[in-house]
């Protein structure tokens, strides 16, 4: 893209200069495995009004498990996951990311990831009903690559259980 289109661009979107990218299965609650479907789509209504309260551009990312296993499948643990076929898929997805966050920056927006807590491939602070502390298998490789090309930008885990606390820590983020 050109300098002259991404500042005309610019200054078409004056208004909406924060972009959020989600965990797919924050937006679509039927793309979680069976076992953690919860019915938690009144949980997750509260983030959402927030995000648009803030005027955030908001971004799905693609579900590296949906193109692995399809979208019928069992709950599993990170280890299920930590194959090299899967982290080729989590990275393939993540490098589209990261190339569109790139784009963004670019004009200037501020960008935010939000993972989900408790995923073996998006989460950011734990995975597992253990909470064990490690990120989730794309998490990695989304910060692998933004790593490798500089890019920093917010890494946020949405536990589904306490959404209030994940808004709080947006709303220090999103100024």
């Amino acid at each position: 893209m050109s300098s002259n289109n991404i500042k005309r661009i610019s200054k078409e979107v004056k208004d909406v200069k924060k972009v959020v990218f989600v965990a797919h299965c924050i937006l679509n609650q039927y793309a979680r495995a069976i076992g953690v479907r919860a019915k938690t789509d009144a949980l997750v209504v509260p983030l959402l009004k927030f995000l648009v309260y803030k005027n955030c551009a908001i971004v799905q990312m693609p579900c590296p498990e949906i193109e692995y296993e399809g979208l019928v499948r069992v709950a599993s643990g990170r280890r299920k996951y930590d194959t090299p076929e899967y982290r080729v898929i989590c990275r393939r997805i993540a490098e589209k990311v990261v190339n569109l966050i790139e784009e963004y920056q670019k004009m200037g927006f501020k960008i935010v990831v939000l993972g989900v807590d408790g995923s073996p491939s998006c989460g950011v602070n734990f995975w597992g009903r253990r909470w064990i502390r490690e990120k989730g298998i794309f998490i990695e490789e989304l910060e692998f690559i933004m790593r490798s090309r500089n890019i920093h930008v917010p890494l946020i885990g949405v536990n589904i259980m306490r959404v209030y606390e994940t808004i709080k820590e947006l709303s220090g983020v999103l100024v």
